[in-house]
């Protein structure tokens, strides 16, 4: 939820204003960067543990299927 704000900006002002090509965004991070996310994802769990909530968030979707040649 905190990152929303970064997140929207990312896809729908950075990328479509540079035409860039939308990446999975598995790539590896700077560990500084990483840190500070590590940071904020530990900052909303606290406040979700304390029971309270967030007016909105972000969500991942996972569309897969089995190969059929896989037992």
């Amino acid at each position: 939820a905190l990152l929303l704000p970064v997140a929207l900006l990312k896809f729908r002002v950075w990328e479509p204003m540079t035409r860039a090509k939308p990446e999975s965004g598995l790539q590896s991070v700077n560990p500084m960067l990483n840190a500070i996310l590590k940071r904020v994802l530990f900052a909303e769990a606290a406040w979700l543990r304390a029971g309270r909530s967030f007016p909105a968030g972000q969500s991942l979707w996972v569309v897969a299927r089995k190969r059929e040649d896989t037992a």
